[in-house]
This record gives structure tokens, C-alpha cells and sequence, in this order.
């Protein structure tokens, strides 16, 4: 994955929901600093309050993959996206939009598509978000067309644009570690997608509801969280998402850190995907220091059915830009390692599976 929004399950709190998309999951491009709910979060301020700018993001993004038994894949593509964020009554009132593209640059239409493009090598522009928030206090809302990053429910960054949905949340914070909040999506844009489609039809299902999701963290320090996250899609599924993590420091500048995830979703109503019942288990061993970061991770998915995941990447530890793992009865091990070249600008990162 290249790393939501009252029945009210168990969730994880709103708190962070960017208006403005980068680079993919955060939990995959900076493993020891963050984990899949607390890249979501910033519990130390309400989520609406977090810097937001007028962004130009560019990227481009080329493929050339053969399969075996499948169809050979190819093409290449350039394009981003461009955000405009306005603030009124001293930034407490936010407006913001967002317009993406992904055009070709080249692209053999004897092979079959990469994501990058629409079907058929095809070029698209949309505009992908427009929203607004107000913070109140301890009170934040948020409403409109906008880019969700949690759990089962995210942007899915992994080719030239990321997946925006529609809804509106709200979050409560009790203090500076711990906020509660909840919302409703009611609809999904792809990423090659230009409109947006129901939450059930994004997932095969013959209905039309919306997902309710809520949750709470409680995070005093970077590195160191309780979470709970979870979400309901009416005669579809119960899921629940649950994270512990806790960071002990060695020194000023070292540290390691032990994380801990859980997920179960079980079909409920008329079970319009089938009936089901799947857990998966991960845990996380990640280790910093000035210059370096490690991890070491293990993933379980022990069921013969596979996690549902029509909305969204999944969050497991294992999961990179190609493959989640995440297979019925599939286990998986990741070893992986960043080198930062500050004097350099750069920063290298390799993992094994």
C-alpha cells in the first residue's frame, strides 16, 4: 500500500484527517514513528487545527510487470494533485478543495493496465475533494468530500491518486491524550474513478447504506497508544480494529518500541457478502536511532475466509506497496531498514518478506 469516519462500534478516534493527501500510508513509509491508527491521529492538537497549506504535489508512476498465467501489464503516467485550503474566524472555519489527475505518458496497449490509468490506458482529471471543518473548543467537525486515512477505511495511495470519500465526523478531545469520535460515510471515489459511488456498490453488494464508524485513542507520547477502531455496515459486516503500542527509550536518541494489532469482522443481518467470521493478529518489533530504523514484523491470518476490505488498504504490518499478505491462512515475516542521509537530502529504505 504506497502508505474514517452512530450504532457507534468501537473505533478509532477521527482526530486526523488530512485535507490534503501525500505520499501513502505513513504507517509504511515511517514505521518506527507511527502505527496504522496513530497515523490517523494527532491527539496533541484537535484534527482540523494541524497546518494545512495550498499544495502542489507532483508525482508520476511507472509499471512494466509480467505474471505468470496473466495478462502482462504495462504503462507509465504523470500527474498529482492541487489543494486550496482557506481559513476563517481565526482558522476556527476551514474550506478546502482538492483536483486530481493522472495523465499517459506511454503505454503499450497490447498489455493490460496498471491502476495508474483509467481501463484502456485512458487519461482522467476529478475534483476529489471539497469539504469544510469548524473547531469549537474541544469540538471539532468535518463534512463535505474529503481523503480518510485509517484502518479498512483509507486512502489506499498505492499508484497516482488516492481513494476520497463522502460523509461527515466529529471529534471530542477529554484532554491532551485522549479523544473520542464518530461519523458516517456515505460514499467512495476511486482512484481511477471520476464520481463517486455508494459504499455499498464500491463493494459488490446489492443495497444502498452508509458505514458508521467511531473510536477512541488514548495516546500521551508519540510511539506509546491505546486504540480501538471499528465500523458497521448494516446487513453487511461488524468489524473491529484494536492497537497497543509502547516505546521505551534508551537514550536522547535511541529507542525501541512494541506494537501489537487485532482485527476481527463477522457478516451480520442478511449477510449480503456472504457469511463470515475472520481474524487477523500482528505484532512489531522497531528499533531508532539518530540515523538508522529497523523493524521487525509478523502477521497471521489464521481463518480459510479472507478479510473484507472493499474500502481500503489493509492495515497489517506486513502489508507493502505490492502485496498485503494477507491471505486465508497465510503467515508472513518482514525484516526491514531505513538509512537517513541528512547531509544528503535522502533517505533509504529496503524490507524483505
Amino acid at each position: 500500500m504506497n502508505r474514517g469516519n452512530l450504532w457507534l462500534p468501537l473505533a478509532a478516534s477521527l482526530a486526523s484527517l488530512p485535507c490534503f493527501s501525500d505520499t501513502g500510508p505513513e504507517y509504511l513509509e515511517n514505521e518506527p514513528e507511527q502505527d496504522p491508527l496513530s497515523a490517523g491521529f494527532i491527539l496533541f492538537q484537535l484534527p482540523f487545527e494541524e497546518k494545512r497549506d495550498n499544495l502542489l504535489h507532483l508525482r508520476t508512476f511507472y509499471q512494466d510487470r509480467t505474471l505468470d498465467g496473466r495478462s502482462d501489464r504495462e504503462d507509465w503516467a504523470g500527474g498529482g494533485w492541487v489543494s486550496a485550503v482557506g481559513s476563517y474566524w481565526e482558522s476556527r472555519l476551514k474550506l478546502a478543495g482538492t483536483a486530481y489527475t493522472s495523465q499517459k505518458l506511454y503505454a503499450d496497449d497490447d498489455k493490460a493496465d496498471t491502476g495508474a490509468l483509467q481501463h484502456g490506458h485512458n487519461s482522467y482529471s476529478v475534483l476529489g475533494e471539497v469539504y469544510g471543518s469548524l473547531t469549537l473548543d474541544d469540538l471539532a467537525m468535518q463534512a463535505g468530500r474529503y481523503a480518510i486515512n485509517l484502518p479498512y477505511i483509507n486512502k489506499h495511495d498505492i499508484r497516482m491518486t488516492p481513494q476520497t470519500f463522502q460523509g461527515a465526523q466529529g471529534i471530542y478531545r477529554f484532554n491532551d491524550a485522549w479523544a473520542l469520535g464518530g461519523g458516517v460515510v456515505t460514499h467512495i471515489k476511486g482512484r481511477t474513478r471520476e464520481g463517486f459511488d455508494s459504499m455499498y456498490k464500491r463493494a459488490g453488494l446489492e443495497a444502498d447504506e452508509n458505514v458508521y464508524i467511531a473510536g477512541s485513542v488514548y495516546q500521551r507520547e508519540p510511539g506509546s497508544l491505546a486504540g480501538v477502531y471499528g465500523l458497521h455496515a448494516p446487513d453487511f459486516q461488524n468489524g473491529i480494529y484494536i492497537e497497543l503500542s509502547k516505546r521505551f527509550w534508551l537514550n536522547k536518541a535511541r529507542y525501541v518500541q512494541l506494537s501489537g494489532q487485532y482485527t476481527r469482522q463477522e457478516s451480520i443481518g442478511n449477510e449480503l457478502g456472504g457469511e463470515f467470521t475472520v481474524n487477523h493478529f500482528g505484532g512489531r518489533l522497531t528499533w531508532k536511532d539518530d540515523w538508522y530504523s529497523g523493524s521487525l514484523a509478523y502477521t497471521d491470518y489464521p481463518e480459510k475466509d479472507r478479510l473484507r476490505r472493499p474500502w481500503g488498504g489493509i492495515p497489517g504490518y506486513t502489508s507493502v506497496m505490492i502485496n498485503d499478505f494477507d491471505r486465508p491462512e497465510e503467515s508472513a515475516w518482514l525484516l526491514g531498514g531505513t538509512v537517513d542521509l541528512d547531509s544528503l537530502g535522502l533517505s533509504i529504505n529496503a524490507k524483505a518478506i
